[in-house]
């Protein structure tokens, strides 16, 4: 895939989740996560909690203004299609002709954001614990926006919470807010990975609360979380 079609995107600053004062774990915690939007920017993103039974792009970010964009990839044509926020219900379609309600947005969406002025979205909700929910689908030549399905940052891609399915030849495509390029991480092994140098191996990069990334797989592989708990 063409360069251009990985849009610029601003790194994610992590907000902080919060849950019940009973110390169980189950479907019922709630929670919320931080999320800066800097006005002109594109923010590379996940839904990090269920908001609602839909999950409406209106209830997923509540600081919606007149004019932000949210950007959706479609893993199949390997595009973006972007949603102009009007009003409630009121979205421009990626025609740039079509208005009508933008696709609701189920908790682990990978998506680009961009506002108008800086912002900072409260995203509260429920988090998704179950270790069995939404596979997704990774399908070999093909890149697709995932995130973490419960709002969890690793200090590692290898990380057992995030168990993702990662072979030798996969590559992770990270956003640097920095330089305002992706970096490609490719696995070889355990704590082997090759560089967006392409010369450099090391251990894996971390992931933040809410960060979206590219996962391009060299295989057909389904991606299953397994998130272990107390």
């Amino acid at each position: 895939m063409k360069k251009t079609l990985l849009m610029a995107a601003a790194a994610l600053a992590a907000g902080i989740i919060t849950s019940q004062a009973q110390p169980v774990y189950s479907q019922n915690i709630v929670g919320y996560v931080n999320q800066p939007l800097p006005g002109g920017q594109y923010v590379q993103i996940t839904v990090p909690l269920q908001a609602s039974p839909t999950n409406a792009p209106e209830q997923v970010f509540p600081v919606l203004q007149t004019g932000d964009a949210i950007l959706l990839w479609n893993a199949t044509n390997q595009q973006y299609g972007t949603y102009t926020y009007f009003s409630a219900g009121n979205w421009l379609y990626p025609d740039q002709v079509t208005f009508g309600a933008a696709p609701n947005l189920p908790a682990g969406t990978g998506l680009f954001f961009l506002a108008g002025i800086n912002e900072t979205n409260t995203a509260v909700g429920t988090v998704v614990l179950s270790n069995t929910n939404a596979p997704v689908t990774l399908r070999g030549g093909l890149y697709t926006l995932v995130g973490s399905l419960p709002p969890i940052g690793a200090s590692s891609l290898e990380n057992t919470n995030l168990n993702l399915p990662l072979q030798t030849g996969d590559a992770v495509l990270l956003w640097n807010g920095v330089t305002q390029q992706y970096g490609t991480y490719t696995y070889f092994s355990a704590g082997n990975w090759l560089y967006p140098d392409q010369v450099t191996f090391g251990v894996s990069p971390a992931l933040s609360v809410g960060q979206g990334f590219f996962y391009l797989a060299g295989v057909n592989e389904t991606w299953t979380q397994n998130l272990i708990v107390p």
